[in-house]
């Protein structure tokens, strides 16, 4: 019971994007709307909207499902393991992923939050690589055991997937584990503070982006 309320705290935030990634969807469903142009288009000035929009919109409830799960679990490792700057993180995670992707991916419309899941398994695994503490390595090893299959989508391999996203966003949570991460780890060491463990449930993620017209049922 004490770890359910503990996982209910710590993942309130990721609870919260979660949410709101549902309720977009129900309301596209409701109301009959394709609103994948909110997502990233590349290089055009309309197509910039969709880095803060692209993450919450999915193509089709298969889509919306596989981001949903690791996305409150990762969310709830990196709060658990990194408590005082996780948001700090979750924000920079989601805005640099879908800035890069704008800047660098293939002309199509990109959305979905597998950029955001994939930003967070980068800092969460790295973090564990780069620490001096046994409890964040733990989380990082388990992280890695349980989602290391993620590496499957950062390669061109399948039409319809934004392998760009996963791909970006993943370097965008190595990179902040190295800057963020490591000085924190540094001084939790010197202080002598005590980082907490984590916990793990195995899903796998698939696509993030379709382009208009491309209609899978």
């Amino acid at each position: 019971m004490k770890l359910f309320i503990q996982f209910i705290r710590l993942a309130k935030i990721p609870a919260l994007m979660v949410a709101l990634m549902w309720f977009v969807h129900i309301t596209k469903w409701m109301i009959d709307a394709d609103i994948s142009s909110l997502g990233v288009y590349p290089r055009t000035l309309m197509g910039s909207s969709g880095i803060l929009f692209g993450p919450m919109i999915h193509g089709d409830m298969a889509h919306l499902i596989s981001n949903s799960v690791p996305l409150l679990l990762l969310g709830a490792a990196l709060y658990y393991g990194y408590e005082e700057m996780a948001s700090k993180v979750l924000v920079l995670i989601y805005l640099l992923s879908g800035l890069l992707v704008w800047l660098l991916a293939r002309e199509a419309h990109h959305i979905g939050a597998s950029g955001v899941v994939y930003g967070l398994f980068g800092f969460v695994v790295s973090g564990g690589l780069l620490a001096k503490q046994r409890s964040l390595t733990v989380i990082g090893m388990a992280v890695f055991v349980l989602y290391g299959g993620v590496f499957y989508g950062i390669f061109p391999n399948k039409p319809g997937i934004s392998w760009e996203s996963h791909l970006l966003g993943l370097m965008i949570g190595v990179v902040l584990a190295i800057f963020l991460a490591r000085p924190n780890m540094t001084e939790t060491k010197a202080t002598g503070a005590n980082a907490n463990h984590t916990y793990g449930s195995g899903y796998y993620i698939s696509y993030d982006y379709r382009e208009l017209g491309d209609k899978q049922e």
